[in-house]
């Protein structure tokens, strides 16, 4: 299933917004009384933000498929519409 998605995801050029991953995230910490800092930190936390980016992206794969399959206007996301998280757990260097 996961070869499938990646593979629509990649035809269709989908960008995936990670900022919906990251609040997921902070959310689940805060709901355990974790600090998401130091769970991301931990593997377990850093497995389970990946779980979620997955399954994130796994979804909007999904709704863009549904979308073409009724006719559906397809929603695209483009990067400079959203607001970015300027946080240790965006995934990229900001020196």
């Amino acid at each position: 299933m996961k070869f499938i998605l990646d593979s629509i995801g990649e035809h269709e050029e989908m960008k995936f917004d990670k900022n919906e991953a990251a609040r997921e995230f902070v959310g689940l910490a805060q709901m355990t009384g974790q600090s998401p800092d130091e769970l991301i930190k931990s593997p377990f936390g850093h497995d389970m933000y990946e779980r979620i980016v997955v399954r994130k992206n796994g979804d909007a794969t999904l709704d863009r498929v549904v979308a073409r399959v009724f006719g559906d206007p397809i929603e695209e996301l483009a990067a400079e519409d959203h607001e970015h998280v300027h946080d240790e757990n965006c995934g990229h260097d900001h020196s």
